[in-house]
This record gives structure tokens, sequence and C-alpha cells, in this order.
């Protein structure tokens, strides 16, 4: 049971006529563990002075009780304020001498010019453990006149509650701070904007939605709503209302009350976030009917590099050519280390010019952005009296990681190898900085990042090729095993990326291209097909020359070349021929690989190059033949081609065998498809083809044209495709017992082929269907199901071509039974030849069988039989004698067959016994 603490009852007489709670909020911070520092901030009417409370209750939450927490000082220092001491002690109140509330200019004016007081209330509580705490404070007394609480106001209580989340996984948490008090005006007829300013201290996301003022704690003001025009922006946290009406009931002005919520969310180890916690704010609007408009703020977003100082100029100017009083900056950024500045100049003219200073350091790096919020206030002309009006704006700023500096790109055989500094922003704590992602482009460039601009943008060309962890700050760049390819220049750039998915600028670009220091492939290319074909390889030797990045032969000799081979596309691995000699100029450059069977795959050869002292040879990339394979369907054949190469093959002809010549007809041309339809072919006839590729290397110095043969592939072409199903339709009579079953014949709509027919049919619905009957004769589209005992089920019917191919079911069709069952109500067992049977009306139908009792008039059962004919004669099951004239009762169960399967009926009726008649 919750116990509530002694409330100070100095106070108790003045609360039926206190009209004091406006507005607030309550906050809380994490001292560590389980303690956590609770703030209760309210606004009250300042003319009530009778209300001014000394302390306020709390209940924390957790069952333990309500405690009294007691008003901490005004704000020391402030010159406008106005003490108003008081001895809040003795009378069984535990608070000592404080402050009886505060007139300041928090709220952008003198809150004594518009009757309201600061209040601050503080208490330490420690909690017994994780869960999710309702933290609430109710005063009893609303101010009175708010418009959009019914009934009367100052009866309503003024409750203000927050979600305290003490969860492992989230860590210490503390609230969000609201630095722009909940005290506002606007003019009736024009845009009003209102923001908390809220900072979250440990820099968690907010998300803001629209509240419902309480009158305790879990407990909405009954009747409360809302005017039109009012919403809350979920990233800004802007509380709009477009636009306030004039006032109601006082001449001149109006008050509402809205509550905004404020959540706070954490991204916690798998990414995801967790709510850790929510605020509610309580705020009161005073809306009036007035001339002055709203100052004006310019700012707008940006970005700022790690370690180098940001200076942004922002201006709050009043349209009414009046003066600025007012103009503060809020978030994240003033509460950090280095913390931001915000200085003003031209308070009290009509525009205000405001300077924001940062220069974050690397623990500020992340991915979202950090948001200042500014408030500006004029001074309330033209009107008489002035009715000062502000404004709010935010601009967002995204601290970014330098980029890695100092990329360089090394040729090395087929590979480049990469390397530069480590990380300039490379924490270990907070955002955590995670490693480096690489990119790779064709060709150099000189884009340079815009200021907001992070990573490598796409619209650059570069791709995506590796990312390596935090320790490492080199990388050897192979494509994948497949090597890289002479005469392409390679632009790489490096990328710093942090826990949170925050990235760093992108490094300037390092390009380099590969040098002749390895053998590069030319050839292979297929010789003849069949189990014991043959294979043409060819390749360059290494330039000699240094000066173009060729070899120094001095290191040598003998010099030697191994030559590998795997089947399909591949790593070779397998060594398959090697050449050594002393003589460089003498090396061999090519090789025929046969015995090879080139019909039933292709192959990749790669050469390594050894030499002199050299004991890590440079390899080659590897090349592979050019494979074709068919996919034959009716009257075509497609061809389908492939290859792995480093040059660029950029043209591919198709060639034919002819069936009277014997000669290859070239038939077709690609550019870019590695495929060819074939059309216009007979089916089950046989067709050879074979493909030439023409290409490339990007280096103009390297023989071109590189012309490589696939293998010869035969195939048929063959009917593949079924005929399209036909549609389906039944004739169905329970009375002749039989269903006709009527379809279309698909060679007449959607085919050309169709031979045949299959009907298949289940007794049952959502049954298996088994087939029922095989029409041979294309044109006969009918069929009769008789002499049924049962018309029930569904029936499809497929159409079959030529070369087997069956369609798709067609529509499938369902009938059902109509079961007839009756029982006569007298019979006359007197053995005279003519109705001495109870038997059921002839014929009855689809009936599988029944369960029958029959009862005299004292309920004593007589017969019973579980055989459709029943045949009772009319003696007693129990006496064998003729039962008495008389009426006999049955409940008889029938055992219908349907479509769904066996469903029982029940009959209940009597039926009458005249023996004598």
């Amino acid at each position: 049971m919750k116990k509530t603490a002694l409330i100070l009852l100095i106070l108790f007489p003045f609360f039926s006529h206190a009209t004091h709670e406006r507005a607030g909020e309550i906050t809380y911070t994490c001292l560590g563990g389980l303690t956590y520092s609770i703030t209760i901030t309210t606004y009250t009417k300042g003319s009530s002075n009778a209300a001014d409370r000394c302390s306020l209750m709390i209940n924390f939450g957790d069952d333990t009780a309500h405690y009294t927490v007691c008003r901490a000082n005004y704000e020391p220092g402030d010159p406008t304020s106005d003490p108003w001491t008081a001895n809040c002690g003795g009378n069984g109140n535990p608070c000592s001498t404080h402050h009886m509330g505060e007139w300041s200019t928090a709220c952008g004016v003198n809150l004594q010019s518009i009757d309201v007081k600061k209040n601050v209330y503080t208490i330490t509580h420690t909690y017994p453990g994780p869960g999710a705490y309702i933290i609430s404070m109710t005063d009893p007394n609303r101010n009175n006149g708010i418009i959009n609480i019914p009934g009367n106001q100052v009866k309503t209580p003024f409750s203000i509650q927050d979600t305290l989340i003490i969860n492992p996984f989230i860590g210490c948490n503390s609230s969000p701070v609201l630095n722009y008090c909940p005290i506002d005006r606007a003019c009736a007829g024009k845009l009003f904007i209102h923001n908390p300013g809220a900072v979250d201290p440990d820099n968690d996301s907010l998300s803001y939605k629209l509240g419902v003022c309480y009158e305790d704690a879990n407990l909405p003001i009954s009747g409360y709503w809302l005017p039109s025009g009012v919403s809350v922006n979920a990233l800004t946290g802007d509380f709009i209302w477009n636009v306030p009406p004039f006032p109601q009931n006082d001449p001149d002005c109006d008050e509402w009350n809205f509550a905004i919520d404020i959540e706070q969310w954490r991204k916690i180890g798998d990414g995801s976030y967790a709510l850790a916690g929510t605020v509610r704010r309580d705020m009161q609007v005073t809306v009036c009917d007035c001339a002055n408009d709203p100052p004006v703020i310019s700012a707008h977003d940006t970005c700022i590099e790690a370690n180098t100082s940001l200076t942004l100029t922002v201006t709050a100017t009043d349209p009414d050519g009046h003066n600025i009083t007012l103009f503060t900056a809020a978030g994240n950024p003033f509460t950090l280390t280095p913390a931001a500045t915000f200085s003003v100049t031209g308070l009290n003219t009509p525009v205000a010019t405001g300077t924001f200073s940062w220069k974050p350091d690397c623990k500020e790096v992340r991915s979202s952005p950090y948001t200042v919020t500014l408030k500006t206030t004029d001074d309330g002309l033209p009107d008489s009296p002035p009715m000062p009006l502000s404004a709010f704006a935010s601009f967002n700023i995204t601290v970014i990681a330098p980029a890695p500096k100092n990329l360089s790109a090394s040729p090395h055989c087929s590979e480049m190898n990469l390397k530069w500094d480590a990380a300039l922003c490379s924490q270990t704590t907070g955002n955590v900085f995670k490693g480096y992602k690489i990119y790779r482009a064709i060709g150099c460039d000189s884009n340079v990042p815009g200021y907001c601009q992070t990573s490598v943008p796409a619209a650059w060309g570069y791709s995506l090729i590796a990312t390596v962890g935090k320790s490492i700050t080199s990388y050897t760049d192979n494509n994948n095993g497949n090597g890289l390819t002479h005469g392409i220049i390679y632009a790489y750039r490096v990328v710093a990326y942090y826990s949170d998915g925050a990235e760093s600028y992108a490094s300037a670009p390092a390009c380099n291209e590969l040098r002749r220091d390895v053998p590069i492939m030319t050839n292979v290319s297929v010789i003849s097909t069949g189990a014991n074909g043959s294979m043409f390889i060819k390749w360059l030797k290494p330039l000699t020359d240094t000066a173009l990045g060729g070899i120094d032969t001095l290191n040598g000799p003998p010099f030697t070349i191994n030559l590998y081979r795997c089947a399909g596309n591949c790593t070779p691995s397998a060594l398959i021929a090697s050449f050594t000699n002393n003589s460089f100029a003498a090396l061999d450059t090519t090789y025929t690989d046969t015995p090879l069977g080139t019909s039933a795959s292709g192959y990749t050869y790669r050469v390594d190059f050894h030499y002199g002292t050299t004991t890590n040879p440079c390899q080659a990339q590897k090349a592979s033949s050019v494979f074709l394979s068919c996919n034959p369907s009716d009257n075509q054949i497609q061809i389908t081609w492939n290859e792995q190469v480093p040059w660029l093959n950029s043209q591919y002809d198709v060639f034919r065998k002819n069936h009277f010549t014997g000669n290859w007809d070239s038939i077709a041309t690609t550019t870019t498809l590695q495929t060819f339809t074939d059309t216009g072919l007979a089916n089950d006839t046989v067709y050879c083809y074979k493909v030439r590729s023409t290409g490339a290397y990007a280096d103009p110095s390297l023989p071109s044209p590189l012309i490589n043969w696939s293998q010869e592939l035969c195939c048929a072409a063959i009917d593949k495709t079924p005929p399209c199903p036909p549609a389906l339709a039944i004739d169905s009579s329970c009375i002749l017992q039989q269903n006709l079953l009527t379809w279309t014949n698909p060679n007449n709509s959607c085919s050309n082929d169709a031979i045949y027919y299959i009907i298949y049919y289940t007794p049952v619905q959502n049954g298996e269907y088994s087939v029922l009957d095989t029409i041979h004769t294309i044109s006969i589209t009918s069929f009769l199901h008789d002499s049924l005992n049962s018309i029930a089920g569904c029936y499809a019917v497929t159409a079959v071509d030529s070369f087997g191919n069956q369609s798709a079911f067609s529509n499938v069709v369902c009938v059902d039974n109509c079961p007839y069952y009756e029982l006569p109500n007298v019979f006359t067992p007197n053995a005279d030849g003519s109705n001495d049977y109870f038997t059921p009306l002839h014929p009855y139908k689809y009936v599988k069988d029944i369960d029958i009792r029959i009862y005299n008039r004292w309920g004593t059962e007589v017969f019973h039989t579980t055989d459709a004919e029943i045949m009772w004669n009319g003696k007693s099951s129990q006496t064998n004698k003729l039962c008495s004239d008389g009426v006999y009762y049955y409940i008889c169960i029938v055992n219908d067959i349907r479509l769904e399967g066996i469903v029982p009926r029940a009959l209940k009726g009597n039926v009458t016994i005249l023996s004598h008649e």
C-alpha cells in the first residue's frame, strides 16, 4: 500500500481559493547507479500569493511513498528577481527558510509583468532496481479561465509526470533539459510556433509528440480538447498552431494549456534504438487580439570537420520595425567540452545578430546532427500595452571526422598495394572508431567533397571493395583473386567509419596502373571440340625495360614460366606445363593443351613467372575460354555463353554449321549481350553452334584484336511449351445420377498441337485428384460421367501436345449431391404382402447408411438398425412379438454422401402401426 507523507497543513485553507498552477514539468538527473536527482519546475499565477507552495508532494512511482520536496532558491544574481522571502519552517513543514517564488526574465519577459512566478523543487531518490517508473506530481489547483479545460478550472488539478526507465542495457540516463519555459504568448489569427529547447545531456535522440493535459497520475483531464491546427514536429519539437482563434471569454486574451511528450531514444548494442524515458511538459499559451507580428529568425544547417572552428551568423528581425529585446540559443553544443558560445549584438534594435562559435573535437563525431534552438523576443509594439512575442528556429550541425591522409597506391604484378595514415579521429569511447572503407573506380578524378558530403558519393563512380578494422592501414587489391587489368588507371579512396554509422570525409584519390612485370594472357581459344579436344593458350612475356615498369633481367637467369589450369570459371591450381630457359628471349609464349574434354567444360588458365632469386612469383591474371550452353524450346534454340578474361570483349560473332555444305555460317553479331536466340528451326533437328569473341586491353601498346573461339555445341529444338488449359463446364443431374463435362479445344484459340485430353477427378472437395479417363480424339470435347452412386466431386481437364507437354489444370468445377431419404408415417405389418415393412420411400439417393432407433410411447426402444432399408416388421427386438397398434417415435441419423464427405443429418418423426388393417 502506498503511503503519503504529511503535506503542509498551513496551506490547506487556501486550496479552495488558489488559482495558481499555469505550467511545468519534471526532469531528473542520474547521479550514478539507481540514485536520481529529481526536479519539479512550476510556473504559478504570481498574484495568488497564498497559493505559492513552499513544498510539493512527489510520487516516485516505486510504491515507496509520496514524499515532500522543497523549493530551491531563486536564481542567484538575477537583479530582476523579487525573493518574496518567507519562513517555510514550522507547523510541521520539513522545509527550512526558502524563497517564495521568482520574478525573472526566464521566459523572455519580466515574469511579474505577466503575473507568473517560477518555482523549482529538488529531491534525491534511490530506486530499488531496474524498471519503468512513473514520477508524478499533482497539485489541487490550476489557474482559472483556461479555454480548453471544461468546467471550473480552479478546481481542476494540475498534474505532470515523467516515465523514468532504469535498464542495464541503456545505462545511467538523465532526462532532457528544457531550456525555454512553458509560458508563451500568441496573437490571434497569426501563425504561432513554440519550442521547449530540449537538450539531452546524454546525447540521446529525441522525438516529440502532442500529449494531453492530466489531472492526476495517468489520468487525462475529462473533457480536455484541442483546437484545430495544433501539431508538433516529431523531429524538431516545434509546437505549431495554425492559427490561434480570437479570444472568446476575455475581451482581450484567452489562456490555453497544451502538453508535449518528449521521448528519449538510445542506440543499444544491436544497433536498434530503445526508449530511455519520457518527459511531459504542460505549457500555457496566452492568445490575445493584437497587432504585433512575431519576430523572424534567419539560420541554416551546416557541417564542420572535427578539430576545426565553426563560426555561424544568425539574425533575428522584427518585421514591424520595432526592437528585438532577447536573442538566445540552446542545444547540446553548449553542454559539451569544448562548449559552444553564442554572442549577440544589436539588442534593442530591429535586427539582432547572433554569432555561434564552436570547435568540436573528435568525441563529437556522430551520424546525427547536433541541434541548436534559437529563441528571440520583441518589445511587444505596436500594441499598447505592449504584447511581446517570441519566435523559435533550429539549425543542425553535423560534426564530420577528417579524411584519412596520405593514401598511396603501388602496383605489384596484378595487384595494387594501398597504404594510408591512421585516422585522426580514432577514439575508443563514445562513438567508437571502427575501421576503414575502401573504394575503387576506373580512371582518376579530382572530385572534392562538399562541406556536408561524407563518404564517397555514388555519382563519383566508385564501388566499395573492402572494409578493414581500425588497426589496419594497408590493403592489397587483387580484385578478389581475379587480378587487376593492365592498361587501366585505378583510383582509390578511403573513408573512416564509426560505431553509429558516421563516416568521415573521403580521402584524396590515389591513382595508378599496373606495371608490365608479369606475363599477360592474350588467348584461351578452343582448337577442337570433343573428349580429346585441344585448347590454344598464349601470353606475353614481361617487359625488360625497367623504366616502363618491367623486370630487371640482370636478376636472372634462369627464367621459368609455369602454366596452371582448372575446369570452369575458377582459380587455376593444377600445374600443367613448365618452361625454363637461361635466355629470357627464348622463353615460350604459347601452349596447346591436349587431349582435353572441351565439350564438357570451359577451362581457366594462369601463368606464373619466376626468375633469379625470386621466391614470390608474380601471378598474371587468369583467363578462361568462351563456353557455350543451350536452352532449346519450340522451334528455337537459345545460345548463352560466358567467360572471365582480363581484357574487354567488345564483339561476339555467332556461327551455325550448315547442314548441306558443312560450312560454318555467321548468323549473328552482338556487342554487349552474351546470348542469342536462333528461331524458325525444325523441332527434333540437331543444330551446331560456336562463338568467336573479339576483344582488347585498354593499353594501346598491347596486341589487338584478341580473337578466341568457343567450343562447338550441338542441340535440337524441342517443344517444351504446353498447350493452354481448356475451359471446363459441367451440367449435373441428381435425378439421372450423372455429370456431363464439356470443355474448349485449345487448338481453336491458343495452341496448335494439342492431341488429347486427360480428365481428373476427386470425389471430395480438396481431395487428391486421380485420372478418370483419357480422351484420345482432340475434337471430342465432352464426357458423360454416369451410373453414379454419387454425383459429388470435383473435375479438371488438361490438354497434352505431340511432345507430351501437359497443360495446367483447367478451371476446377465441383458439383454436389442432392440427397433424398424420406420415411413413411404408417405401415401395416399383417403379412398380407402389402406395406408389411417400415422402410424408406423409394428410391432414396446418395445415402451411405443410417442409424435409426424406434421407441414406444413410454420411451422403450423397440427396434434399432444401421441398414438404410430398415425393413422393420413391427416386432419388438426385446420380445420378438408384434408391437401393438399405435404411434411409435424414431430418431434417425442419415449419413449423406456430400462433396465435403459424409455429412450426418438427423430425422425425427413418428410412424403408426395398423396391423389389423
